[in-house]
């Protein structure tokens, strides 16, 4: 029998999963659907998201989810959006939870399949190792909907046995295992005519606020003048600069090694963004009150000054806020960012977290090999379809393009590229 504590905080987890299962919204060819930044309540390793390499480094508690309605009862299962990984499974192992994380886990509906009359029971396990551990079980066959949107007879994994995860997972990426039978979620919604394209918009915002992931669209009021396409080749985007702007409105240019430039994975799976050494030993000698910490990240104050880190892809420069860079975790607050060791195989790439996409507005056409980006704003909400074929990215104006140039350093694109994988 539950405690009236335990029982009053799974109401306000149902309560809150509802409001965001019942929030997303499917018409017009696309479908919208919240995205909320939840505490798991700790530190854990920094992990690849498809090998079984674990880092030595830290990332904290917060993760991305998102809540489908699952089977003919609509059974609200929350999961966590992954751009790092193709698969769909639900229902995590609770006893094997991280410390910390476990009476989030208990706390959250789980998927029941005897409850809902169109599951179906499919005869292929579950078995997929991510860098943070196995997730064993079975895979179902189920209704999912997101507002006006049903994907039909939707495949995906029901976890018999899983180690650290707190929530499941939907993966954003187009399929990546050969022997894979099933449709991805977004493969789904492309078959079925649920949206127009496979593309997706990813808004992610700060603690306490909604942001949403659009498929099949995009929201022209999110972002701060005009999306560019910057190259790309499947996830990883080819990032030829970074600068520092300063409180003071000073800027500083880090070129180290990068004068190649260098391929970036996007996984909003992972907070902290990993790269080179030597230019994340640059910044976080230069940010304002940052101290080292025995296991490669850095301490920062958590009431961030003014300032950005910038980010150059080509002729593209993005600053990102420095609130935007530090990752809170129990009442301590640490720099977005670690060193790519030098030892690992050169086939783990080089990161960025959710920490960057929390500054970007990115639209992600793996259809097309195609990634948009640009500085993230809100001046309200305009969504548009995103059309099939290459650059069917509506071509819209954001929120301040009228508005005064902005003072972030330019840095100027290299002609050759290097990457680790």
């Amino acid at each position: 029998m539950p405690s009236s504590a335990m029982a009053f905080t799974l109401s306000l987890v149902m309560a809150f999963l509802f409001t965001l299962a019942s929030g997303a919204t499917g018409q017009g060819g696309y479908v919208e659907l919240p995205v909320r930044e939840l505490s798991l309540g700790s530190r854990h390793p920094l992990s690849r998201r498809q090998n079984e390499i674990p880092l030595p480094n830290m990332m904290d508690g917060l993760q991305y989810v998102v809540t489908l309605s699952i089977g003919s009862n609509k059974q609200p299962v929350p999961v966590l959006f992954d751009t790092g990984s193709d698969l769909l499974w639900v229902n995590p192992d609770c006893s094997h939870a991280l410390n910390g994380t476990q009476k989030l886990c208990y706390s959250n509906p789980r998927y029941n399949a005897l409850s809902s009359n169109s599951s179906k029971i499919l005869d292929e396990a579950l078995n997929i190792t991510y860098g943070s551990g196995a997730t064993l079980g079975v895979f179902f066959e189920d209704d999912v909907e997101l507002g006006n949107a049903v994907v039909k007879s939707q495949q995906f994994g029901v976890a018999t046995y899983s180690e650290t995860a707190s929530v499941g997972i939907l993966g954003g990426q187009p399929g990546i295992y050969a022997n894979r039978t099933h449709k991805t979620f977004v493969e789904s919604l492309v078959e079925q005519k649920q949206v127009r394209s496979g593309a997706y918009s990813v808004d992610l915002r700060s603690r306490d606020e909604t942001g949403a992931v659009i498929f099949g669209g995009i929201d022209t009021k999110k972002y701060k003048c005009k999306l560019e396409k910057v190259e790309s080749a499947g996830f990883n985007i080819v990032l030829t600069g970074m600068g520092q702007t300063f409180p003071n409105a000073s800027a500083k240019a880090y070129s180290f090694s990068m004068e190649s430039g260098i391929g970036v994975f996007v996984d909003s799976g992972t907070n902290f963004n990993m790269l080179p050494a030597d230019v994340v030993f640059g910044i976080a000698a230069d940010y304002p009150g940052a101290t080292s910490t025995s296991d490669g990240s850095w301490r920062v104050p958590c009431e961030a000054p003014d300032g950005k880190i910038d980010f150059v892809f080509g002729n593209k420069t993005i600053g990102i806020s420095y609130s935007d860079m530090v990752v809170a975790d129990d009442g301590e607050c640490f720099l977005g960012f670690v060193p790519r060791p030098d030892d690992l195989p050169l086939y783990v790439p080089y990161i960025f977290g959710s920490s960057f996409l929390r500054g970007v507005y990115a639209v992600f056409d793996w259809e097309n090999d195609q990634i948009w980006l640009d500085e993230s704003d809100d001046c309200g909400s305009n969504l548009l379809p995103i059309e099939k074929g290459k650059d069917g990215v509506p071509k819209v104006a954001g929120c301040k393009c009228n508005a005064k140039a902005s003072s972030t350093i330019v840095y100027p694109a290299p002609t050759t590229i290097r990457s680790v994988n």
